[in-house]
């Protein structure tokens, strides 16, 4: 039986990920900073710290063998909720006044989620995708930032396209090895 591991697994599209994939037969493994489910196994998770990155694949390989799919879908509102933030009414620490009114402890936080932590993801991955198979995929999951500006997004969006740029690359190199890094 295939893996799937979501790494940012929250209410929405984390959760929506782990249901489709479960009616398809995956088994399901989560990983985030706090359990959203007890439908699937959960494994505790902070992406913004990149040098766990190995030790979460470590453990769901222990469990699981390595995952044929995973799903990069981290993120970290801060305070605000979701409909807040997808409103671009708020990001973690920028103001639309001054994107750079963050400090450089924030920016390295939200850095780490948006493109360090998925470039450890993707590299874990892409190891095990050899013994896994063709069809084994790495989904980035985006929004339109690494095109667009937004001055309170600026980290969100400079992670965005850092991370869809490694995408992109990644791609290119495994063409015609049987498995895919997507964004």
């Amino acid at each position: 039986m295939s893996t799937i591991l979501i790494i940012g697994a929250g209410p929405n599209i984390g959760l929506a990920t782990a249901m489709i994939f479960a009616s398809a037969g995956y088994q399901v493994a989560i990983a985030s900073r706090t359990k959203t489910s007890d439908s699937y196994k959960h494994f505790f998770f902070d992406a913004s710290k990149p040098e766990t990155v190995p030790q979460l694949f470590a453990e769901i390989r222990k469990e699981f063998g390595d995952p044929k799919v995973v799903v990069y879908n981290a993120v970290d509102f801060g305070e605000a909720d979701n409909e807040v933030f997808f409103n671009l009414a708020y990001s973690r620490t920028a103001t639309p006044e001054n994107p750079f009114s963050l400090t450089l402890e924030e920016y390295a936080h939200d850095t780490n989620i948006n493109a360090t932590s998925v470039y450890a993801a993707a590299k874990e991955a892409v190891e095990g995708f050899s013994k896994t198979g063709p069809g084994s995929t790495f989904i980035f999951t985006g929004n339109k930032l690494n095109v667009a500006g937004f001055s309170h997004s600026l980290v969100f969006g400079m992670g965005k396209s850092a991370s869809a740029h490694l995408i992109r690359a990644a791609n290119n190199s495994f063409e015609g090895k049987g498995y895919n890094v997507v964004l």
